[in-house]
Formats: C-alpha cells, structure tokens, sequence
C-alpha cells in the first residue's frame, strides 16, 4: 500500500504562538485559519473559517516563536497526527493536529519590517538545515531539496481501478 501524510496550509494565525521548553526538546503551538467561500442554492454568498491545531519542535518551534504572531499570514508544511487525552466528563478524546517540519512567513500584519538581526524566513525552514547556519548572523536558511522517496514503484500490482 502506498500512502502519504503531507499537509500544506495557507492562513493566518490566530494567535501568538505558545511557546514551552520541556527539557531538551521545545514546543510551540498556535492555530491557523483558512476559509473557503461557496454560493448557496439561492445564490447566497457563504464563508466558512476553519481552525486548525499546529504544533512544532526543536528548532522549528524556536524559530516559530522568534518570527510569528498573531495575524501573520503563514504556509506551514507538515503531517496530520492524532493523540487521545482523557478529558474530565468526556473520557478519551480523540484530536487531530498538524506537526510542522517547515514554514514560510507570507505577509506581516501591518506590513511590519523585521528588525531582529536574523531574516525572517522566506523560504521553508526545516529543523535539519538551521544547524548547517549555525553562528552565521544574516544567512538565508539553507533549503533541503531532496525528496525522501524510498518507494519502488515499478511493477506495483494493486487493486486500484485506475
């Protein structure tokens, strides 16, 4: 079976990112909303706002908490993941997040300039790549090209009608 846990949002943030040091590894978790728009039946204009949970680690999430806020205008890249707590008159609840490998930072409210030493991110940053930086001040994030494909594809015999 071939499958695939990739998702790419484009919104805006709701929040300031809350940002956790646990230890070793560093947390930050802020929601992003994206909407759609449809027409009714009757021709009537409807938007519908969706928010979505994100979360990142390590050096994502410190570069996260240095460059985002609220109303920053984001694409985030990353994974769909689940986890269960257990919720006081609910018992087990079930909630869906997206862990964040890389972001790029699209618009700043208020067309605010970065006046931090380091260059906002216009490219994806990944966890990985920040380190190859390390100590340089004013050096675009080094970008990952390589695509991690470790599937065979040739001769695939599945079941699948097209």
């Amino acid at each position: 079976m071939i499958g695939r846990n990739k998702v790419e949002l484009i919104g805006y943030l709701g929040h300031d990112p809350e940002y956790y040091t646990d230890g070793p590894n560093n947390r930050a978790t802020f929601s992003v909303a994206t909407s759609e728009s449809y027409l009714k039946k009757n021709g009537e204009p409807v938007e519908v706002t969706y928010w979505h949970d994100i979360v990142c680690w390590g050096v994502v999430a410190d570069r996260v908490s240095r460059f985002l806020r609220r109303g920053c205008l984001v694409m985030v890249e990353g994974k769909l993941t689940y986890w269960e707590m257990e919720k006081e008159g609910f018992g087990k609840v079930k909630r869906a997040s997206i862990k964040v490998d890389s972001f790029i930072l699209l618009k700043d409210p208020k067309g605010v300039t970065n006046t931090r030493e380091e260059q906002v991110p216009t490219q994806p940053i990944q966890g990985d790549d920040l380190f190859k930086n390390k100590g340089q001040v004013n050096q675009q994030p080094v970008i990952n090209n390589n695509i991690n494909d470790d599937m065979d594809y040739s001769d695939s015999e599945d079941d699948l009608p097209f």
